[in-house]
């Protein structure tokens, strides 16, 4: 009786452990959907989309992508963290991961997900055809005379986008309005529109408005000129302020992610399909004429740029005064050398 019974325990653990095994090895059954951080139009939709038209080829299955804004990108995370982690609900992510928890919008970071990321890209500043502000020596003159009048727009509190602006604040010396949008493409539609001064947000989420004349940009976060095909080229911040030497370039990232607990079985299928996506043509198209560097980063590549960055921007926005928790009270790291003021 009792070999019996220890017969029938061993057949039904193995035909579980093969029914699991099968079930894994079929991944995906069914569609897949990607929660992307902001609006449509953005840099991170712009990726998320492209990513993911190339995945859904390689696995099988489509892939739905769904824009989730709110909190600068914390929403959506929380979202998918929210789900199964079967693979089946993915993140459209920015680098808004590293500064979600010094920003008090979650009690979650870069460690609790894989990433790809798949390309990286400058801030711009421009404004419209008819501003006074002509070139970046008019914007900081605007910046400094105009004070907590001048504003800015920019994709939410706390972001790439955001921490440039902070960051030359920190550097010049004077006050603005921040007015935070759904993602980079309304910030920047809010600009042509005269709803703010300035717009603070991706060169490629201002590439074809600069292209149509709708925005004139009059700087990029680097410590190099950037040409843009269709126009020309685009000065850097440090031709007007070269104290921000050393702390350029400066921009984001954009890519995809899965919370971790997913199967291995399921990301070793991710994997092979995001190094088929980010080595297609079409999204390094879109990387060449929306003018973003394309990485093209690896999970290990990803999660190292990750936990460097989210050092890097929460430390700067403690230092500039944003920042409403201690990064040193949640065991970040602060760079070596890092100082602009508090």
């Amino acid at each position: 009786m009792f070999k019996k019974s220890a017969f029938l325990v061993l057949a039904v653990a193995l035909v579980v452990s093969l029914t699991g095994g099968a079930a894994l090895a079929a991944w995906p059954e069914r569609p897949i959907t990607v929660v992307v951080h902001f609006a449509a139009g953005g840099a991170t939709d712009m990726v998320a989309r492209a990513l993911s038209a190339e995945m859904q080829k390689v696995l099988g299955q489509p892939i739905s992508v769904v824009n989730m804004p709110g909190a600068s990108g914390a929403v959506a995370t929380a979202f998918v963290l929210a789900k199964p982690h079967d693979g089946y609900t993915l993140v459209g992510e920015s680098d808004n991961i590293r500064m979600f928890q010094v920003m008090d919008l979650g009690n979650f970071n870069y460690k609790d997900f894989h990433h790809w990321i798949g390309a990286m890209g400058t801030l711009c500043i421009a404004v419209r055809p008819d501003s006074p502000i002509k070139d970046g020596h008019d914007l900081i003159k605007f910046l400094k005379e105009k004070g907590a009048n001048a504003t800015v727009s920019g994709s939410g509190l706390g972001t790439g986008w955001h921490v440039g602006m902070e960051m030359l604040k920190a550097v010049v010396g004077f006050d603005y309005k921040y007015i935070p949008y759904s993602g980079g493409h309304p910030a920047t539609v809010a600009a042509i529109g005269g709803e703010v001064d300035i717009a603070a947000t991706g060169l490629m989420e201002q590439a074809e408005f600069i292209r149509g004349k709708k925005v004139r940009p009059l700087m990029n976060f680097s410590d190099k000129p950037v040409e843009l095909p269709g126009y020309g080229s685009i000065p850097p911040v440090t031709d007007f302020v070269p104290e921000m030497k050393g702390l350029v370039p400066f921009g984001g990232w954009w890519g995809i992610a899965a919370p971790k607990g997913v199967p291995d079985e399921v990301l070793q299928k991710l994997d092979e399909a995001y190094k088929t996506a980010v080595n297609s043509e079409s999204f390094k198209k879109l990387c060449e004429s929306q003018v973003m560097d394309w990485v093209g980063y690896d999970r290990a590549q990803s999660e190292e740029l990750a936990a460097k960055d989210t050092s890097l921007v929460s430390w700067i926005l403690w230092e500039v005064g944003v920042a409403k928790k201690n990064p040193a009270d949640l065991g970040i790291p602060k760079p070596e050398g890092l100082s602009l003021g508090k």
